[in-house]
């Protein structure tokens, strides 16, 4: 009995019984949202919410061992993310304000990860945990194919038929980098079994992933898995049974030229209907040209940046007046790395570079089997090259940790001095963060059922106790309520509010619905600043923006 209540007790029991649970169960629930990025999806709530859970548990080990683990890559990303976040000193705090949720997500990111190194994992463990992410991206697999069959738009997850099927995270790119995660974890798994049973299982799971990822027409999960491909290969990573691999290249062909055969003479068409049929052309041109006007904007500030939180507002107007090309709501450069140095400059990317090289640092005197654990990250690495994975699915952000954590090896550094503080700060953080995460949840729905109410009555939402979970959805939902209050109550002040919100929440978003209504309001209650201003946010940019939507 006492060895049995030890072990219900011990952390590694407990990491991998939440995680299990979390991937296994959680993530398959939908909660009704507006969809988003961010907090605005309330299952990334949720997985805060767990890792959060994990900070406070790996603070109260610290606190009952007296003694704190860390290894050279935390300091690497400790250092990395100081660097990254200096250039909110000197910003323009109005606007900077909208991406300090983006670095909160960094430096959470962070203490999830010093929590997981407090934890001991044997061999075993990160085994059965990589089982656990081939389960869960199986179990997202069969939820696409659930979602190709609807043909109901009232269904439990309001997925809209005949769009391509997105697993819980609400956008394909993001269940594709999942997938393929999920995918290069069985080959990794294929490569260590032992026994024709196992060797099975694992074979007819590539065969669904690779199903998977054909529907999807995902180009960021197909490239994340051949990149793991050849990172395995380069690394001479060989399977414990020989010809296994062999027969994972025949399987993969036969299922390649199944599935096209089945659709070249229209069996099976609804379920297939997507391959061959997702036109790349229009998306192609629109990121190259991102990427394109993003390098000349860094060419301009390489070392200051255009300040956080200022991309997209910046974009449009360097795109216009430089390219001639007019872009709408474009909030990321589709490039992690240049988009943090667009905004962030030479400091942002230099710390950027330091938490790269603090996952390197990982890959030291590995073997070969080490180095494929290690690559397993390549999915999602690659998809943040080419995407904003980690803002669209905190889930995503969870995994790397996860895996950088799996590489990691179980020689730290030790150390007791203040070791019980360190806990304590641990501990806090988990606490408050927990909470935080809980009431922000609360937040998110009372914002959704009022958006979905028309967005007239806001009494419900102004009432949650942490608008701060969702402060830029809470304060647009606010001042729009102040406008239907207006017409009720006539009180020009609810104008002047709107107002002075809207040109700050103008200078980090394009929108011409807002810039409209200030417009109007300063028909009403005219002040020369504000005519004056609006006149050259018209001639900038929304002159611009009200041809195209003519035109079209």
């Amino acid at each position: 009995m006492k060895n049995a209540s030890r072990q219900y007790c011990n952390p590694s029991f407990l990491l991998f019984g939440i995680l299990s649970v979390y991937f296994l169960v959680a993530l398959i629930v939908y909660v009704p949202n507006m969809g988003g990025d961010g907090l605005r999806l309330p299952h990334n709530i949720i997985c805060w919410a767990v890792m959060l859970f994990m900070i406070l548990m790996s603070g109260y080990y610290v606190i009952l061992r007296g003694k704190i683990k860390l290894n050279e890559a935390l300091t690497f990303f400790i250092g990395g993310a100081c660097l990254m976040s200096l250039p909110f000193l000197w910003g323009k705090k109005d606007v900077m304000i909208f991406a300090l949720p983006r670095f909160a997500g960094l430096w959470g990111g962070i203490f999830f990860y010093l929590a997981l190194l407090q934890i001991p994992m044997r061999f075993s463990m990160k085994t059965r945990l990589i089982i656990v992410f081939v389960l869960s991206a199986l179990i997202q697999s069969c939820l696409a194919f659930w979602q190709l069959l609807v043909t109901s738009p009232d269904n439990f997850m309001e997925f809209l038929p005949g769009t391509r099927p997105y697993g819980i995270f609400q956008q394909v790119n993001v269940l594709a980098s999942f997938v393929a995660t999920g995918y290069a974890c069985t080959l990794w798994l294929l490569f260590k079994a032992k026994t024709k049973l196992s060797c099975f299982l694992l074979l007819f799971s590539t065969v669904v992933f690779t199903v998977t990822l054909e529907i999807l027409q995902s180009r960021a999960g197909m490239y994340g898995i051949v990149l793991y491909l050849a990172l395995i290969l380069l690394a001479r990573h060989r399977p414990k049974i020989k010809g296994v691999f062999i027969v994972y290249i025949m399987l993969v062909i036969l299922t390649l030229l199944t599935i096209h055969c089945l659709k070249s003479f229209g069996i099976a068409d609804h379920f297939l209907r997507f391959i061959g049929s997702v036109d790349k052309e229009g998306t192609n041109a629109e990121r190259w040209k991102i990427i394109t006007i993003t390098l000349s904007m860094i060419q301009q500030h390489p070392l200051s940046g255009w300040g956080y939180g200022s991309y997209e507002y910046n974009l449009s107007r360097f795109a216009l007046h430089h390219f001639d090309y007019l872009f709408g709501r474009v909030d990321n450069a589709h490039n992690e790395f240049l988009f943090e140095w667009a905004e962030g400059g030479v400091l942002a990317i230099s710390g950027m570079i330091f938490i790269a090289i603090g996952y390197f640092t990982l890959l030291r005197r590995y073997s070969p089997s080490r180095i494929a654990m290690w690559g397993l990250a390549s999915p999602i690495t690659f998809h943040m090259m080419v995407e904003y994975p980690l803002l669209l699915s905190t889930p995503h952000w969870m995994l790397l940790l996860l895996i950088c954590r799996l590489a990691t090896s179980e020689k730290c550094k030790i150390r007791r001095n203040n070791s019980k503080r360190d806990g304590m700060i641990m501990l806090s953080v988990g606490i408050t963060g927990v909470l935080f995460m809980l009431t922000g949840f609360r937040t998110g729905m009372a914002l959704t059922e009022f958006e979905r109410n028309k967005m007239q009555d806001f009494t419900a939402a102004s009432k949650v106790l942490n608008p701060w979970a969702q402060w830029e959805r809470w304060q647009y939902d606010s001042h729009t309520s102040l406008l239907f209050k207006y017409y009720q109550t006539h009180q020009h002040e609810l104008l002047i509010s709107y107002e002075d919100w809207g040109k700050n929440y103008l200078m980090h978003r394009n929108d011409i619905r807002v810039f409209k209504n200030i417009v109007q309001i300063n028909r009403k209650y005219p002040q020369q600043a504000t005519t004056m201003w609006l006149q050259q946010q018209w001639y900038d940019y929304y002159q611009f923006v009200e041809s195209a939507h003519k035109v079209n």
